[in-house]
C-alpha cells in the first residue's frame, strides 16, 4: 500500500530585496529518518517570482549539504516560476536521482542529479535561489514536498 505524507516549510510569501548575486536559502523541509525508504519517492511542488528588477533567477532544489542540486527553473522579467521535481530512491535507502522534467510548467532544463544521502536520517532539502542582478526583488511563494513511500 501507498502511503504519501505531506510536509511543508511551514512558512508563508517571503519576499528578499536586493539579497545579492549569490545563492542564498530560501525555504527547508526536512523529512524524518526512514520515512522515504527504498523505493519510495518525494514530490516538491512550489512557487518563485522575480518580482522586480531586470534579471532572471535560478531556482534549485539541493539535497543536505549538496553542491550541485536539480535546477528547476530560471524565469525572467517578473515571471513566476511553479514546478514540480522529484527524487527517487534507486531501490536503497543511500541512493536516490532526482530532477526536473524538460516539460516542466516553467520550461525547466530537466537537469537530474544522482545523490547518495541516506535516508535512514534525517534529510533536509533546500529550495534555494540566485539572482542575475544582486538588486533585484525575489518572491517565495510556497515549497511543499510530499513522500510517497510503497513500503511503509
Amino acid at each position: 500500500t501507498l502511503k504519501s505524507t505531506p510536509y511543508s516549510d511551514g512558512l508563508g510569501t517571503q519576499v528578499w530585496a536586493s539579497p545579492g548575486a549569490t545563492e542564498f536559502t530560501l525555504s527547508s523541509i526536512t523529512i524524518p529518518a526512514n520515512k522515504i525508504g527504498a523505493n519510495g519517492w518525494v514530490q516538491f511542488i512550489g512557487s518563485a517570482e522575480r518580482t522586480a528588477g531586470v534579471g532572471s533567477i535560478t531556482c534549485r532544489i539541493r539535497v543536505g549539504n549538496a553542491t550541485t542540486g536539480t535546477q528547476v527553473g530560471s524565469p525572467v522579467a517578473g515571471s513566476r516560476v511553479t514546478f514540480e521535481a522529484l527524487m527517487a530512491s534507486l531501490n536503497s535507502t543511500s541512493s536516490h536521482r532526482s530532477g526536473a522534467p524538460a516539460s516542466n510548467t516553467i520550461g525547466g532544463p530537466g537537469v537530474t542529479v544522482t545523490d547518495t544521502t541516506a535516508s535512514t536520517a534525517d534529510i533536509t532539502f533546500y529550495l534555494t535561489g540566485q539572482l542575475a542582478t544582486g538588486t533585484d526583488t525575489l518572491t517565495r511563494y510556497y515549497f511543499k514536498a510530499i513522500v510517497h513511500n510503497p513500503d511503509a
